[in-house]
Protein backbone atom coordinates (compact mmCIF):
# COMPACT_ATOMS: atom_id res chain seq x y z
CA UNK A 1 0.00 0.00 0.00
CA UNK A 2 1.59 3.27 -1.16
CA UNK A 3 -0.27 5.27 1.49
CA UNK A 4 1.79 3.93 4.41
CA UNK A 5 4.17 6.27 6.21
CA UNK A 6 7.29 4.46 4.94
CA UNK A 7 6.29 4.81 1.30
CA UNK A 8 5.22 8.43 1.77
CA UNK A 9 8.57 9.33 3.30
CA UNK A 10 10.55 7.34 0.73
CA UNK A 11 8.71 8.81 -2.22
CA UNK A 12 8.51 12.36 -0.90
CA UNK A 13 8.56 15.30 -3.23
CA UNK A 14 12.02 16.62 -4.02
CA UNK A 15 11.13 19.74 -6.02
CA UNK A 16 11.89 22.16 -3.17
CA UNK A 17 15.28 20.54 -2.56
CA UNK A 18 16.07 20.64 -6.27
CA UNK A 19 15.11 24.32 -6.40
CA UNK A 20 17.44 25.08 -3.50
CA UNK A 21 20.30 23.14 -5.11
CA UNK A 22 19.85 24.95 -8.43
CA UNK A 23 19.70 28.35 -6.73
CA UNK A 24 22.82 27.55 -4.65
CA UNK A 25 24.60 26.57 -7.88
CA UNK A 26 23.52 29.80 -9.58
CA UNK A 27 24.84 31.81 -6.63
CA UNK A 28 28.28 30.20 -7.00
CA UNK A 29 28.69 30.71 -10.75
CA UNK A 30 29.72 34.25 -11.70
CA UNK A 31 27.81 34.29 -14.98
CA UNK A 32 24.61 33.09 -13.32
CA UNK A 33 24.83 35.17 -10.14
CA UNK A 34 23.84 38.27 -12.09
CA UNK A 35 20.55 36.64 -13.08
CA UNK A 36 19.50 35.78 -9.53
CA UNK A 37 21.02 38.70 -7.56
CA UNK A 38 17.86 40.82 -8.04
CA UNK A 39 16.14 38.50 -5.54
CA UNK A 40 18.07 40.22 -2.73
CA UNK A 41 16.42 43.61 -3.31
CA UNK A 42 14.15 44.75 -0.47
CA UNK A 43 11.02 45.34 -2.57
CA UNK A 44 11.38 41.93 -4.22
CA UNK A 45 11.72 40.19 -0.85
CA UNK A 46 8.76 42.11 0.56
CA UNK A 47 6.63 41.24 -2.47
CA UNK A 48 7.60 37.58 -2.26
CA UNK A 49 6.67 37.53 1.44
CA UNK A 50 3.26 39.05 0.77
CA UNK A 51 2.57 36.72 -2.16
CA UNK A 52 3.62 33.63 -0.22
CA UNK A 53 1.49 34.64 2.77
CA UNK A 54 -1.51 35.23 0.52
CA UNK A 55 -0.88 31.97 -1.33
CA UNK A 56 -0.79 29.97 1.89
CA UNK A 57 -3.96 31.65 3.13
CA UNK A 58 -5.95 31.36 -0.09
CA UNK A 59 -4.77 28.29 -2.02
CA UNK A 60 -5.56 24.72 -1.00
CA UNK A 61 -2.59 22.50 -1.79
CA UNK A 62 -4.18 19.10 -2.28
CA UNK A 63 -1.78 18.08 -5.05
CA UNK A 64 1.88 18.38 -4.02
CA UNK A 65 2.93 18.41 -7.67
CA UNK A 66 0.19 20.78 -8.82
CA UNK A 67 0.76 24.28 -10.15
CA UNK A 68 -0.08 25.92 -6.81
CA UNK A 69 2.42 23.78 -4.91
CA UNK A 70 5.10 24.31 -7.54
CA UNK A 71 4.63 28.08 -7.35
CA UNK A 72 4.86 27.89 -3.55
CA UNK A 73 8.11 25.88 -3.78
CA UNK A 74 9.54 28.37 -6.27
CA UNK A 75 8.50 31.35 -4.15
CA UNK A 76 9.97 29.96 -0.93
CA UNK A 77 13.21 29.10 -2.74
CA UNK A 78 13.40 32.62 -4.17
CA UNK A 79 12.68 34.18 -0.76
CA UNK A 80 15.28 32.10 1.09
CA UNK A 81 17.83 32.69 -1.68
CA UNK A 82 17.20 36.43 -1.64
CA UNK A 83 17.57 36.57 2.14
CA UNK A 84 20.78 34.53 1.96
CA UNK A 85 22.31 37.01 -0.49
CA UNK A 86 21.76 40.01 1.78
CA UNK A 87 24.63 40.95 4.08
CA UNK A 88 22.32 41.84 6.94
CA UNK A 89 18.64 41.11 7.38
CA UNK A 90 16.95 42.65 10.42
CA UNK A 91 15.71 39.98 12.78
CA UNK A 92 17.64 37.04 11.32
CA UNK A 93 20.15 37.19 14.18
CA UNK A 94 17.42 37.09 16.82
CA UNK A 95 17.59 34.51 19.61
CA UNK A 96 14.46 32.77 18.28
CA UNK A 97 15.84 32.33 14.78
CA UNK A 98 19.24 31.29 16.15
CA UNK A 99 17.45 28.61 18.14
CA UNK A 100 15.48 27.50 15.08
CA UNK A 101 18.77 27.23 13.19
CA UNK A 102 20.22 25.08 15.97
CA UNK A 103 17.24 22.69 15.92
CA UNK A 104 16.60 22.84 12.17
CA UNK A 105 17.67 19.26 11.51
CA UNK A 106 15.19 18.07 14.13
CA UNK A 107 12.49 20.20 12.50
CA UNK A 108 13.38 18.63 9.16
CA UNK A 109 13.13 15.12 10.58
CA UNK A 110 9.93 15.65 12.57
CA UNK A 111 7.82 18.19 10.71
CA UNK A 112 5.93 15.70 8.51
CA UNK A 113 4.96 13.61 11.53
CA UNK A 114 3.69 16.75 13.28
CA UNK A 115 1.82 17.92 10.15
CA UNK A 116 0.20 14.47 9.85
CA UNK A 117 -0.98 14.61 13.45
CA UNK A 118 -2.27 18.16 13.10
CA UNK A 119 -4.16 17.23 9.91
CA UNK A 120 -5.93 14.45 11.80
CA UNK A 121 -7.06 16.87 14.51
CA UNK A 122 -7.73 20.00 12.41
CA UNK A 123 -9.49 19.25 9.15
CA UNK A 124 -8.94 22.82 8.11
CA UNK A 125 -7.21 24.75 5.36
CA UNK A 126 -3.51 24.47 4.60
CA UNK A 127 -2.96 27.80 6.33
CA UNK A 128 -4.51 26.61 9.61
CA UNK A 129 -2.57 23.35 9.53
CA UNK A 130 0.72 25.19 8.91
CA UNK A 131 -0.08 27.84 11.53
CA UNK A 132 -0.49 25.08 14.15
CA UNK A 133 2.13 22.61 12.88
CA UNK A 134 4.90 25.19 12.43
CA UNK A 135 5.19 26.22 16.09
CA UNK A 136 4.42 22.66 17.17
CA UNK A 137 7.32 21.33 15.04
CA UNK A 138 9.63 23.88 16.66
CA UNK A 139 8.45 22.78 20.11
CA UNK A 140 8.88 19.06 19.43
CA UNK A 141 12.30 19.59 17.82
CA UNK A 142 13.34 21.73 20.81
CA UNK A 143 12.45 18.91 23.19
CA UNK A 144 14.27 16.34 21.07
CA UNK A 145 17.31 18.63 20.91
CA UNK A 146 17.37 19.22 24.66
CA UNK A 147 16.74 15.68 25.84
CA UNK A 148 18.31 13.60 23.06
CA UNK A 149 20.52 15.44 20.56
CA UNK A 150 22.44 17.67 22.99
CA UNK A 151 23.28 14.79 25.39
CA UNK A 152 24.45 12.66 22.45
CA UNK A 153 26.62 15.55 21.19
CA UNK A 154 28.16 15.96 24.65
CA UNK A 155 28.81 12.23 24.82
CA UNK A 156 30.45 12.38 21.38
CA UNK A 157 32.74 15.20 22.57
CA UNK A 158 34.06 12.97 25.34
CA UNK A 159 35.52 10.66 22.66
CA UNK A 160 37.22 13.46 20.75
CA UNK A 161 39.12 14.65 23.86
CA UNK A 162 40.92 11.33 24.21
Amino acid sequence: DLDTLGWRIGLCYAEPVLGGVLLAYALQVKGLFHYVSWLARGPVLGGLGVLLGAGLALVELHDKSGVGAQLLYLGVTALVGGLAMRSAVPGLGSPLLSHVGKISYGIYLLHMVVIGLVKRVFHESTFVVLAVAGPMSIGVASLVYRYFERPVLRWKESFSRV
